[in-house]
């Protein structure tokens, strides 16, 4: 959902660009749109930055830390309370909101 939401906002000329530049994958994009995380590793980001030059180096990093952020988001989602417990519930919920309300 993050990915997603994150699609929705960015600029459409980025996201021509990165396909022209071979930053991303037609595979990336439909993975990103059906809401699967998107797997950047620190060495295919480093590959995708030099490829594409400094230019556009602040919105590299901005798909690297997004695609962070679903995985941190995923990882919280999975730690909900076992046994029901408003308080716990509402602590582990409000910190998955931060994750989505920006």
């Amino acid at each position: 959902d993050i990915m997603k939401r994150w699609l929705m906002e960015v600029d459409p000329d980025f996201i021509t660009w990165a396909f022209q530049k071979g930053i991303m994958s037609d595979n990336e994009l439909k993975s990103m749109q059906g809401g699967q995380k998107l797997k950047i590793t620190a060495k295919s980001l480093i590959q995708k930055v030099l490829s594409a030059g400094l230019f556009k180096l602040p919105a590299l990093l901005g798909v690297a830390k997004v695609a962070g952020n679903a995985r941190k988001a995923e990882s919280h989602a999975k730690t909900i309370p076992l046994k029901f417990n408003e308080e716990k519930i509402a602590v582990w919920e409000k910190k998955l909101e931060k994750f989505f309300i920006k």
